[in-house]
């Protein structure tokens, strides 16, 4: 399955599915308090269609036809992905389109940005063709919602219970699962997979913040899982209700696992990743205090910009070790992701700063905290620290939904069948 990179709200997958009378014949006005759908029409026919919620949305995707006969002009990279972000507005959707370019998406270059409305459909060409890339048009659509039954939900551990399950409609169609840790342990992570017709769908992942406990002992956890949408025969758009929803690993904080051995080794590649990476910042950080004022947010900046993203021979032979049956390739790749994680994560923080406009004396308060921060999370996930417990106390009840962390992403793991 290709993989689909989530920002703040789930993707759909192109599918017929079967929608009730109402999804036939005129769509109805746009409920503002419900999500609605943004359809992308491919040159190629291909029609995907994408959640926008009642404030934002949007996906991003590198599967797109090309012009076959587009090659790049010296020195720029080609495009390896486009980008929808969505604004909800009263008339329709703000959708602005913008190009990854190079194999790790290293440039983000704004293509164009346009009002689409229930009556109005908007077609970009040349913009898209000038960076090798064949039209698309987008419209917008209401999401008629039919009749949902909750999916049986199954978990590879008797230490984690399944507490409830329940459909929700309003904003978006989906689920809630609560599942409740009665172990004595930590859960680090958890993966979770959805299925359909006998079909397994593409895995996620929900992992604590920056190395924290998922779940602490005797916690509860809440899953909000949005479902995608499909069109239907007759061109309306619905959402796909599921069979079930396998939690197919549990990783614990001690390292040990229950579930599938594939998963959870390609979780602690991508762990082993992130602390390299995180060692890399974090040693920037220290860098930055040592200079003082000397240090600016700009050269800061050149530096961070320069942390590497590919994964070295070295580095792919060393985490073989904990791969298990993982390819090389997909070792990685998952080593990859994780260099460009952390990369991506300090850079947008430091833009934060710099949109703030504040003197450089506030830069070195603002260095010390981000090092003591990326420190802390890098001795969690090297086991120096025990797993924050009091970000999540023991019987607290809390929720991660794919609207928690816009900027994450969902991994390609090349794993599942």
């Amino acid at each position: 399955m290709l993989p689909i990179w989530w920002i703040g709200t789930a993707v759909a997958v192109s599918v017929v599915v079967s929608a009730p009378a109402a999804a036939r014949g005129q769509q109805p006005t746009l409920d503002p308090q419900r999500a609605v759908a943004l359809v992308v029409t491919y040159a190629d026919g291909r029609r995907a269609p994408l959640i926008v919620g009642t404030t934002t949305g949007g996906a991003t995707t590198s599967t797109f036809p090309r012009e076959p006969s587009w090659t790049p002009p010296a020195n720029q990279l080609s495009v390896d992905a486009i980008k929808f972000e969505c604004l909800r507005t009263a008339e329709g959707v703000r959708v602005a389109i913008s190009v990854f370019r190079g194999s790790q998406r290293q440039q983000d270059e704004p293509i164009k940005t346009m009002l689409v409305t229930p009556a109005q459909s908007v077609t970009v060409d040349a913009e898209l063709r000038a960076v090798g890339v064949q039209p698309v048009t987008l419209s917008v659509m209401s999401i008629v919602v039919p009749e949902l039954r909750a999916p049986e939900v199954t978990v590879p551990s008797p230490q984690v219970e399944v507490a409830g399950v329940r459909v929700t409609t309003t904003p978006f169609s989906g689920y809630v699962i609560t599942l409740r840790n009665r172990s004595t342990k930590a859960v680090r992570s958890i993966e979770i997979a959805p299925m359909l017709g006998g079909r397994l769908g593409q895995s996620t992942r929900r992992a604590g913040r920056e190395g924290q406990a998922l779940i602490v002992p005797g916690a509860a956890y809440q899953i909000i899982w949005q479902l995608s949408v499909g069109l239907s025969a007759s061109g309306g758009v619905a959402p796909i209700s599921l069979d079930q929803m396998l939690i197919t690993t549990v990783r614990w904080a001690d390292g040990t696992y229950e579930g599938d051995a594939a998963t959870a080794a390609y979780d602690d590649v991508f762990d082993k990743g992130t602390k390299a990476q995180l060692a890399a910042v974090v040693a920037a950080l220290e860098r930055a205090q040592v200079a003082g004022q000397a240090a600016t947010p700009a050269g800061l900046r050149d530096v961070l910009s320069g942390l590497a993203v590919t994964a070295s021979n070295a580095m792919v032979e060393e985490a073989g070790a904990i791969a298990g049956s993982l390819s090389p390739a997909q070792i990685m790749r998952a080593i990859e992701l994780a260099l460009q994680q952390v990369k991506t994560n300090v850079l947008a923080d430091l833009a934060e700063f710099e949109s703030g406009r504040d003197p450089l004396g506030v830069f070195q308060g603002w260095i010390n905290t981000e090092h003591d921060r990326y420190q802390r999370w890098l001795e969690r996930l090297s086991g120096q620290q025990r797993p924050n417990l009091a970000a999540h106390d023991a019987g607290a009840h809390w929720t991660s939904a794919v609207t928690d962390h816009p900027c994450r992403f969902v991994r390609d793991r090349g794993v599942k069948g």
